[in-house]
Formats: structure tokens, C-alpha cells, sequence
């Protein structure tokens, strides 16, 4: 069985007063899924997976697997920017498992 990290508490370490975003996610489906936290990883920037890290290009978010075991290719990430404004993104491919709880999700920008 994964182990958790050693935050332990996954909820409190996504906390968005922190440093975590709120994404909104509409599935292919419809179904809408408000209010995901996890932390937003710009394109060309080391995005931490599990315990190593992975050099991208492409955005990622790295969030509790529970939120996003839904998630497939092409469903739709709103996420505030630094300035707040709402950009939307696609997710490129299934989410990743990170082995603790977490998965990281591929993302591309959606026009």
C-alpha cells in the first residue's frame, strides 16, 4: 500500500491560502468537478512528481488523486493565474499516479 508524505495531512499541505491553486474541471462527460486544490507548474519549470522530478514544457498539476481519477484526455482545467485571471487549459493525457495519494496532471493550453 502507497505510503502518504510526510505532510501526512494531503488536504492541509493544498491548502489555497498557502500556495495551492483552485482549479475547476468539466469533464468530456459534464460533469463539473469545483474546487480542486494543487499546485500549478508552469511550462519550462521542474515539475515534482512522487520523488523525483521530470523536466516539461508543458504545464502541470499536481493534486490529490481522489480529486482527479476521472480525468482524461482533453477534459478542461480552469485555473486562476497570479493576477487572477482564468485560463483554461486541456489535460493531455490521464493523470499520473505519484504512488503517495498525489497524481500529476499534463496539461496544454486550450483556446
Amino acid at each position: 500500500m502507497p505510503s502518504h508524505p510526510s505532510w501526512d495531512d494531503l488536504d492541509e499541505f493544498l491548502e489555497s491560502d498557502d500556495f495551492a491553486s483552485l482549479a475547476t474541471i468539466t469533464l468530456k462527460g459534464g460533469a463539473v468537478l469545483r474546487d480542486v486544490a494543487g499546485i500549478f507548474e508552469e511550462p519550462g519549470m521542474s515539475a515534482a512528481i512522487g520523488t523525483f522530478e521530470q523536466d516539461t514544457t508543458r504545464p502541470t498539476f499536481l493534486c490529490k488523486w481522489s480529486d482527479v481519477s476521472a480525468v482524461r484526455r482533453g477534459d478542461l482545467f480552469v485555473i486562476p493565474d497570479d493576477a487572477g485571471m482564468l485560463k483554461n487549459y486541456e489535460a493531455h493525457k490521464t493523470p499520473a499516479r505519484t504512488g503517495d495519494g498525489m497524481a500529476v496532471v499534463s496539461l496544454e493550453p486550450s483556446l
